[in-house]
């Protein structure tokens, strides 16, 4: 059990938001009857909390109760220790998947929108020299080799 203060003092989720409605407690003589309806329906409204005390004290506790204590700390601990694992196995896969992908995919666009310009397309498929030289030799060598090839087949 916990043992707090003893004020029976009520706040209530509008309080904690500076509404005027929990402040004031009662209907003042300037106001309207409208406005007293419509305060006494908002409180109605309003959830009200006890305060919480303002130091927890724990009253004393059997053996079998300091046990389950020290139990559900431990439980709590090691799910948090797993949550925290999750969540470090997941960030690296998140920014992995979202920024590193797509980053990717985007410059793979990029550039092939540049490379495949209609206007490179002459530029791109034209051979360099040395290639087309290379080709003349080996279609020379072809020729040769079939040559000699019909030669030994006639022996």
């Amino acid at each position: 059990m916990i043992c707090g203060s003893s004020s029976k003092s009520k706040w209530g989720i509008s309080s904690i938001f500076g509404s005027k409605a929990s402040s004031s407690r009662g209907a003042t003589a300037t106001e309207s009857p409208k406005e007293t309806f419509h305060q006494a329906e908002h409180m109605a409204s309003t959830i009200q909390l006890r305060e919480p005390p303002s130091v927890l004290r724990p009253l004393e506790m059997s053996d079998n109760e300091a046990k389950e204590i020290i139990v559900t700390k431990l439980l709590v601990k090691s799910y948090f220790d797993i949550v925290r694992k999750k969540i470090q196995d997941s960030v690296p896969k998140a920014i992995m998947c979202f920024l590193v992908n797509y980053t990717k995919n985007e410059l793979h666009t990029t550039f092939m929108n540049k490379l495949y310009r209609e206007s490179l397309f002459d530029e791109l498929l034209q051979e360099q020299d040395e290639d087309v030289e290379r080709r003349k030799h080996v279609k020379e060598l072809l020729c040769i080799l079939r040559e000699a090839v019909k030669k030994l087949n006639e022996v």
